[in-house]
């Protein structure tokens, strides 16, 4: 279950690490879908798309980790998924179908579940990370993910990343809570210049 005074590392790769983002557009969609599924359950702390994965960084709301009841027939009990979950199902599955029908192609894109582990918890009187040392070096492997794999020099370089959000280089149209991040964070935009 979710907390609202946690942040979470969010992954996912392609089944048999097959590619899931074949060309720019699938990139864009996927950003689009991650953007409308997310809106008031979470905010976005950082993302990287690779070819055949991805990373976020999110923040559940208050409404993010509340829970959804119902019934089961024939179960005396109530079954609790909470909206973070259902965003995250969601977002994976929803891409998929529109991935498979684009190409042709019918079955798993991704690996069976979605990933999501915490990386640190929010002091509920500050508002600031307890230990941030954990969240900061995700932060930073999530940006460094197309570094590391030898796509690009620095992760300015490349296009499908929050990197150029924080650094200020995007028209203000931001998937990320920029200020939120910084913040938590205890960085400023210099850092990314």
């Amino acid at each position: 279950m979710y907390s609202e005074f946690e942040i979470y590392h969010i992954y996912n790769q392609g089944n048999d690490r097959r590619v899931i983002f074949s060309e720019d557009e699938n990139y864009t969609f996927f950003l689009s879908k991650l953007r409308k599924r997310f809106a008031g359950i979470a905010e976005i702390l950082a993302y990287c798309l690779m070819p055949n994965h991805f990373h976020l960084m999110a923040k559940p709301t208050a409404f993010g980790v509340e829970a959804s009841k119902s019934s089961v027939p024939g179960v005396d009990r109530k079954l609790f998924i909470s909206n973070m979950s259902v965003a995250v199902q969601g977002l994976a599955s929803g891409y998929a179908q529109s991935y498979n029908k684009m190409y042709g192609r019918s079955g798993s894109l991704f690996r069976q579940k979605t990933k999501a582990k915490p990386t640190g918890n929010i002091n509920i009187e500050t508002g600031l990370l307890i230990e941030p040392s954990y969240t900061r070096n995700c932060f930073d492997y999530v940006h460094l993910n197309p570094v590391e794999a030898n796509f690009v020099n620095h992760p300015s370089e490349w296009q499908f990343t929050s990197y150029h959000e924080y650094g200020g280089w995007t028209n203000g149209d931001n998937i990320c809570n920029v200020e939120l991040g910084l913040r938590l964070l205890s960085l400023n935009q210099a850092d990314f210049k």
